[in-house]
């Protein structure tokens, strides 16, 4: 049997143009649904969980935490050691990286602090639907808990069958997280920017997305 192979020499490949920024068509899409989500709410959210998936069955938002329980107790001891020592090597590698507080005393009398304080919330948001990245959830979550947020949001789309991946919901009861929102794209983000009356608006949102977050991040930085 032959087989043959084509060889590329990356000397001799032209670079291809890369663009961090969405199409402009997608952000002005984002745009719209971000603010109907910002006025309308709920039913904004839910419409657009309808109109582009990520929603739960039920009609939903809110993972019911008995949901995260069940999950977790079911975990298999192969995957749960994975994911076990998948957050704890996470959390030694972000473990050092805190900063300390500094205190010195240039003169008598004369005290200079720098002292660090975290964030009082965080959303992190965890692509999903047809795929699964539980990696997603524990990169986003553990570098908050070292932090010492004090609460910690997770949106994620539900799949097709609007039902949110057992194993994304097992990690989040490992990593000790009760708060989950079946919740996807531009909608979500725009859910943990301002706020609805299900979802708590969040100070910071991390987590990896596609072009649709991605552009949702950019049109709700700095939002108060």
């Amino acid at each position: 049997m032959t087989i043959a192979m084509l060889r590329i020499r990356a000397s001799e490949t032209p670079p291809r143009p890369r663009n961090a920024l969405p199409d402009p068509g997608i952000t002005s899409a984002a745009a719209s649904i971000v603010t109907s989500v910002r006025d309308g709410g709920d039913a904004a959210l839910r419409e657009a969980s309808m109109r582009f998936g990520g929603g739960l069955a039920d009609g939903g938002i809110a993972v019911d935490p008995r949901a995260i329980t069940h999950a977790t107790s079911e975990l298999d001891a192969v995957t749960r050691d994975a994911l076990t020592d998948a957050i704890a090597n996470v959390r030694s590698v972000h473990g050092p990286q805190r900063p300390t507080d500094t205190s010195v005393q240039p003169r008598n009398g004369v005290t200079v602090e720098r002292r660090w304080s975290a964030l009082d919330s965080v959303g992190v948001y965890v692509p999903g639907g047809r795929a699964l990245y539980p990696s997603s959830l524990i990169m986003g979550v553990v570098p908050a808990q070292v932090a010492g947020v004090r609460r910690i949001a997770i949106s994620t789309p539900a799949r097709p069958d609007g039902v949110v991946d057992p194993i994304v919901l097992a990690t989040a009861g490992l990593l000790g997280i009760d708060e989950v929102y079946a919740m996807g794209g531009a909608q979500a983000i725009a859910a943990l920017a301002y706020g609805t009356r299900t979802v708590e608006r969040v100070d910071k949102i991390v987590g990896p997305g596609g072009p649709w977050v991605t552009a949702a991040k950019m049109l709700v930085y700095g939002a108060a």
